[in-house]
């Protein structure tokens, strides 16, 4: 009886992953390996639950088990833009953050569109669901005083937004989810980084596209972090 008790024991403990990787092993370097083949397919390709930083929680999928995270990611912005995961990490949306033309004739031509932007999230995520939503939060150094202040506008309106639906909001600086992924500020490599992660999706074909895929990456890299 000792034995056979023994033997589950092991089992439970060395159970590997669709990756190959041991889960029980605490080793530092197997899980960074385990994340770096990860990055290049999103978890619904893979047959993935959102995996938590701790080992012990695996397959939801297999388990038959439901999970009810969403994640909206936010690059702010007038050039900014909106990603939207479901629970199994599929695209849901990629939108570039809704504008309108200003009033009068200053520098400033278009300002953020909170309505539309109301209507963009509320379309991705039912009244009924929930979701972790995560905007970039850098500061605006570097910027023209002008740029700067339409930076700030933006993201005072978009996290006024995701307040009034209810969602859980979070804050994460550039560097951090970037050194996640091995990235630094160019934002070509973010372009390219995304397109082999989810494919040549319609929203990423252009060159002029770098801020979607920051919102998607930004998007994963809470899917990976924060659930």
């Amino acid at each position: 009886m000792d034995s056979r008790l023994h033997q589950a024991d092991s089992t439970r403990l060395v159970r590997r992953d669709v990756l190959g990787v041991v889960c029980a092993a605490p080793n530092r370097a197997l899980l960074l390996r385990r994340e770096a083949l990860a990055l290049w397919a999103p978890p619904n390709a893979l047959g993935l639950r959102k995996r938590s930083r701790t080992c012990g929680r695996t397959l939801a999928r297999s388990r038959g088990e439901a999970s009810m995270t969403i994640i909206a990611a936010i690059d702010p912005g007038l050039t900014g833009a909106l990603s939207v995961l479901d629970d199994n990490g599929a695209v849901r949306l990629i939108a570039d953050l809704p504008t309108m033309p200003t009033e009068g004739n200053g520098t400033i031509k278009r300002e953020f569109d909170a309505l539309a932007f109301y209507a963009l999230m509320r379309g991705a995520v039912k009244a009924d669901e929930s979701a972790i939503c995560v905007i970039e939060h850098a500061a605006p150094f570097g910027k023209s005083m002008l740029s700067a202040a339409a930076l700030e506008a933006t993201k005072a309106g978009v996290l006024a937004v995701l307040r009034i639906q209810k969602h859980d909001v979070r804050r994460v600086a550039p560097t951090t989810w970037k050194k996640f992924f091995g990235l630094s500020a160019d934002k070509d490599a973010s372009l390219t980084l995304a397109r082999g992660m989810y494919g040549h999706l319609p929203e990423l074909k252009r060159a002029k596209d770098h801020n979607r895929a920051e919102s998607l990456l930004i998007a994963r890299w809470a899917q990976r972090n924060l659930t």
